[in-house]
């Protein structure tokens, strides 16, 4: 299967290793991989497909949005520097990779916990993983050829906490290795349903 990955970030590698495995995964991101892209640019996305031809299935961990302070004190720009980070960027991945998906071929965005569990000082991006499973939950009603679209909605990777918010009390919370959140993508990948939220809680002994 001919996979390609968007995003390099702690997720995003842990997901491409462990798929490189068993199939052929190619990486890219702004910074870099085997195909340069800017998933903020729509013009990056098309000029990223035109140089991808056609492929099997596509993940998006594509982050955005780390600010951790209460909501009154974000400006407009701030919220939607969230949502086009880590909304519109999967959108528009989706809407211009339809005529390169193959038949039956899958589309996996992410999403998170925040939209579910909320913790103090992340509202932007609560309100933005609650978009991406909203397009998510709509987009599967309209997809042509048996393709499918799901989204992974990962808890408190671990990882990403101790990289950039280690102050951050997880105490009465689910924190879960980036381990476990990459074999639920790789659940996703082979799931014949199409419009679901993949939450990682339920997953919590996968790869185990």
């Amino acid at each position: 299967m001919k996979i390609v990955m968007i995003g390099r970030g702690i997720i995003g590698s842990a997901v491409a290793d462990l798929l490189s495995a068993e199939h052929d995964v190619i990486r890219a991101s702004r910074s870099g991989g085997d195909i340069q892209l800017d998933a903020l640019s729509v013009d990056s996305i098309a000029a990223f497909y035109e140089k991808l031809g056609k492929f099997d299935a596509m993940i998006m961990a594509i982050g955005g949005g780390r600010i951790y302070v209460p909501f009154w004190e974000l400006n407009p720009q701030d919220y939607l520097d969230a949502y086009f980070g880590r909304v519109m960027s999967q959108i528009n991945l989706v809407r211009l990779g339809m005529p390169s998906i193959t038949d039956g071929g899958t589309f996996i965005l992410s999403s998170g916990l925040m939209s579910k569990a909320p913790l103090p000082g992340f509202t932007a991006i609560s309100s933005s993983n609650g978009a991406i499973e909203g397009f998510v939950l709509g987009a599967a009603k309209d997809m042509p050829r048996g393709v499918r679209i799901n989204c992974v909605s990962a808890t408190n990777v671990k990882e990403t906490f101790e990289t950039y918010f280690p102050d951050v009390d997880l105490s009465n919370t689910t924190v879960q290795p980036v381990a476990t959140v990459a074999q639920v993508y790789k659940i996703a990948l082979v799931s014949p349903q199409s419009g679901k939220d993949f939450d990682t809680r339920d997953y919590s002994h996968a790869g185990a």
